[in-house]
């Protein structure tokens, strides 16, 4: 099902900003067992993306009442909301007074079997870079070309994902995932303060990494550390945490440390207290 600002016959409007310019923002989030896992972290993420937009956050209990109609009957599958500026008239100038326009929707099915979980993946490296853009870095916007452009350097169906880089060797995240390098026993992450999309799964991954006392260091992953690395795993709110096991010339096979944080992430599951909410 999908509601548009509540209506499931409603419409985009051909002016919208969303449309126009790609003046919003949007969380893409499993639906497990008729609830949404980890909802209450969605929502924080929602906000601050809202926040570095400098839209006005949505109503909660508005958007959740959406959501559960959408999922009604769903036990498995994905919700997504979108979130647009709203209508408004040419030119790039904000109408603080807008009312954003709200796409809420939810379907059947899973796209990711957890086949990918234990066998791992595989990625290639794209040469369609990260926009540089500090003041949107970690923000996940409308505006997704880049990873539209880099989608489109492999048609190999055995390649999982592609990573992807800031232009001058260092690789932020993949096309649809964060990146997670290990290395002597920590996981190294990259700096995102000037691109790429900082998600819920990066925060989950951290924060199990931080439950089973693995140190956590934010670096420059550039080539030579991938040679170096003993592990390398992506995660995103759908796939969950998937090892890699293979980068071009790359192998990977120590998956104990990529075992362990899955095994956290599915006690945080267990203890999330925002299931309900939905």
């Amino acid at each position: 099902m999908i509601l548009i600002n509540g209506h499931r016959d409603g419409r985009i409007a051909a002016n919208d900003r969303g449309v126009a310019y790609g003046d919003g923002v949007f969380r893409t989030m499993p639906i497990r067992q008729g609830v949404i896992p980890f909802w209450a972290r969605q929502w924080d993420a929602l906000e601050r993306d809202c926040a570095t937009l400098h839209m006005s956050r949505p109503d909660l209990i508005q958007l959740q009442s959406e959501l559960r109609q959408c999922m009604a009957g769903i036990v498995e599958g994905v919700a997504k909301i979108t979130l647009t500026r709203g209508e408004g008239p040419r030119g790039y100038r904000i109408d603080p007074t807008a009312p954003m326009t709200r796409i809420v929707q939810a379907h059947a099915g899973f796209p990711y079997p957890q086949s990918l979980a234990e066998h791992g993946v595989a990625l290639t490296r794209c040469v369609t870079p990260v926009t540089r853009q500090p003041m949107l870095a970690g923000a996940k916007t409308l505006n997704r070309l880049d990873s539209v452009l880099a989608r489109r350097e492999w048609d190999d169906p055995a390649v999982f994902d592609g990573l992807m880089s800031d232009g001058e060797g260092a690789w932020l995240e993949t096309t649809m995932c964060s990146l997670f390098v290990v290395v002597a026993g920590a996981v190294h992450v990259p700096d995102l303060s000037c691109g790429g999309v900082s998600g819920v799964s990066r925060e989950l991954v951290l924060t199990c990494s931080q439950r089973l006392s693995i140190p956590v260091i934010v670096s420059r992953i550039d080539d030579a550390l991938l040679t170096r690395a003993q592990a390398v795993f992506v995660a995103n709110s759908l796939a969950g945490v998937l090892p890699v096991v293979r980068i071009a010339e790359l192998a990977y096979s120590d998956l104990r440390l990529i075992r362990q944080i899955q095994a956290e992430m599915t006690i945080l599951s267990a203890l999330d207290t925002s299931l309900s909410s939905i």
